[in-house]
C-alpha cells in the first residue's frame, strides 16, 4: 500500500524550501530517489526531517525559472511499511515585486514562556510559523503571495512545537491560543505592520 505525499513551496527569510507532507509518519527517506531541476539541469538540495510526517528540501532559488520536483517510488517509507508512489510538481518562485511582507510586533507576552506565532490562510490552514517569546516579540515574513491571512498565537508550555489539547487524567489544561481580531490583507510590494497586544488570562 502507498503513503500519499503532498508538496508545497515555502519561501521564508532564512531560505527557500519545498515542504513534503506524508499521509503517515515517516521512518526512512531515500534522497537518491528525489531530484530538483531548473531548466532540465539538476540542482543541489539538502533534506531535513522537521516533523514525524514532514520533510523539507532546501535549495538555492533562481527567480526567473520554475523548479521541477520529481520523487520516484519508494523514496519515502512509513511506519507501517508502506511506500510512496511517484510525485512530480512544478513551482514558480515569487519575486519581491509580486509579493508582500508582514511585520508583527507583540506586547503582553508572559516572561519566560514560549509561543508559536502562526500565519494562516483564508481556510485557517497553517502556512508558516515561528517560535516567539517575550525577549523576541517581533516577527517578519517576506515573499508572501498576496491575499487575506489570519494570525494565531499558541502558548507552547512544554516546548514541543505544537498545540496540545490537554490531558484529563493529569488535569493538564489545553494550551492557550489567541486569534488576532482582524484579518491581514497582504498586498504585492507592500509591507503590512500589525501591532498585537496579547491579553493575560483572567
Amino acid at each position: 500500500f502507498y503513503t500519499a505525499l503532498r508538496a508545497s513551496l515555502m519561501q521564508r527569510p532564512m531560505g527557500t524550501f519545498i515542504e513534503i507532507t506524508a499521509s503517515r509518519p515517516i521512518t526512512t527517506v531515500d534522497s537518491t530517489r528525489m531530484s530538483l531541476r531548473i531548466d532540465s539541469t539538476a540542482i543541489p538540495y539538502s533534506v531535513t526531517r522537521t516533523a514525524p510526517r514532514r520533510i523539507e528540501l532546501a535549495f538555492a532559488p533562481r527567480y526567473d525559472m520554475p523548479v521541477q520536483l520529481l520523487i520516484q517510488p519508494k523514496a519515502v517509507r512509513d511506519i507501517w511499511g508502506g511506500y510512496n508512489d511517484s510525485l512530480a510538481a512544478n513551482f514558480g518562485l515569487a519575486t519581491e515585486r509580486s509579493t508582500g511582507s508582514l511585520h508583527v510586533a507583540m506586547t503582553g507576552l508572559e516572561a519566560g514562556s514560549l509561543y508559536l506565532l502562526q500565519l494562516l490562510d483564508d481556510q485557517l490552514r497553517v502556512q508558516q510559523e515561528t517560535v516567539v517569546h517575550d525577549t523576541k516579540p517581533d516577527f517578519e515574513l517576506h515573499l508572501l503571495v498576496p491575499g487575506m491571512r489570519h494570525l494565531r498565537l499558541v502558548q507552547d508550555n512544554n516546548g514541543n512545537g505544537r498545540w496540545d489539547t490537554g490531558e484529563w487524567s493529569s488535569l493538564w489544561q489545553p494550551e492557550r491560543t489567541w486569534h488576532h481580531s482582524d484579518p491581514v490583507n497582504v498586498r504585492a510590494a507592500w509591507e503590512v505592520k500589525v501591532d498585537w497586544s496579547i491579553e493575560a488570562p483572567r
